[in-house]
């Protein structure tokens, strides 16, 4: 046992910091370097508006992490405005591990997959969770109101190159 976690495969050649980091990886340069926004433009309006499928990843104030699946019939995810997502919450397990992190950190992830389609979309913000009933109602789902929905304040955007995808056969 080490400070800061257990020793296991490759730990004594772990990468320690950015210096070593970017001797491996060079930073982007091109398009890659500036693929980012700071609000939901057309082509992500466009994809969340197509999009049946998405992880929602985040961590609580001990910096615990969770990844939870999200699916729906397209557009079950909406755009509010250009900075605000409307995800509403459907039946399933009734652990809400993402919900329970989110009440002492709300820092949130949001990846989206559209079927047959190979780029991503990530998206990152505060998020939170409400019971407001005209957003409940607005993202009635298959005849049902959700019982909560929650809310991410996009703070950055990007597209994904779909080169992950086409390797994973998706």
């Amino acid at each position: 046992m080490t400070e800061g976690g257990t020793e296991g495969p490759g730990w004594a050649e772990r990468i320690q910091d950015e210096a070593a980091l970017r001797a491996l990886y060079p930073r982007p340069t091109g398009i890659a370097a500036h693929k980012h926004v700071d609000r939901l433009d057309g082509h992500c309006r466009e994809f969340i508006g197509h999009a049946t499928f998405a992880v929602i990843a985040s961590n609580d104030a001990r910096g615990h992490c969770d990844a939870s699946p999200r699916g729906g019939p397209p557009g079950f995810i909406q755009v509010y405005d250009d900075l605000h997502l409307l995800i509403p919450d459907a039946p399933g397990n009734k652990r809400v591990d993402s919900f329970q992190n989110l009440i002492s950190n709300p820092r949130l992830g949001l990846v989206l997959f559209v079927p047959r389609y190979g780029e991503v979309l990530r998206l990152e913000g505060q998020a939170w969770l409400t019971r407001d009933a005209a957003l409940r109602e607005r993202c009635r789902m298959e005849g049902r109101e959700p019982i909560a929905v929650l809310v991410l304040r996009v703070e950055d955007a990007f597209l994904h190159c779909a080169k992950a995808v086409r390797r994973s056969g998706l």
